[in-house]
């Protein structure tokens, strides 16, 4: 492999989970919080965790048809395979045998879509059933810890707002204008 191509190799990868990771970002932190504030844990957690698993599912059928491997999951499944002679490069290597670890850091950490291609190795040979199956169980385990999180973190600035607004009155009533 050449200079160059690992250059476009690195970049595509790069400004894939760039492009990927902005439109989750919005997805996550604005619209997930506010649904599972507003409507609920079960309501909003509920419609986020569908709209999460259509999302997922089509950017996976995507990624399948464009056979572009921007995740990266064949270049780090290439690594591993060297058994690299770094302190860093072993330690990884040992990490990464720990499926069920790997799995769920996964999950909470990222979402179906980048665990379950992780889990095909680069590969894009069409969809299997295993490959469901660690889609729907990585949507479930994700989508149920950033409900949790959603739900803290509605519930937290709702009462830092409270404590606020609280404070203003207060010195607005001491402190006329």
């Amino acid at each position: 492999m050449t200079l160059q191509s690992r250059y476009k190799r690195f970049a595509s990868i790069g400004l894939g989970h760039l492009l990927y990771a902005a439109f989750n970002w919005v997805l996550d932190h604005v619209i997930y919080v506010y649904a599972v504030f507003t409507w609920g844990v079960v309501l909003g957690g509920g419609v986020m965790a569908l709209f999460s698993l259509i999302q997922c599912a089509l950017t996976l059928r995507f990624y399948e048809k464009m056979q572009i491997d921007w995740v990266g999951a064949g270049v780090l499944n290439a690594f591993l395979a060297k058994q690299p002679n770094s302190l860093l490069g072993r330690l990884f290597c040992r990490i990464s045998k720990k499926r069920k670890a790997v799995f769920i850091f996964l999950c909470v950490f990222s979402d179906p879509f980048i665990t379950t291609a992780y889990f095909r190795k680069g590969r894009f040979n069409g969809l299997t059933a295993q490959d469901w199956r660690i889609f729907l169980y990585s949507v479930l385990i994700s989508n149920g810890y950033w409900i949790c999180v959603c739900a803290l973190l509605g519930n937290g600035i709702a009462s830092l707002w409270q404590w606020l607004s609280m404070r203003i009155d207060l010195i607005m009533y001491f402190y006329p204008s």
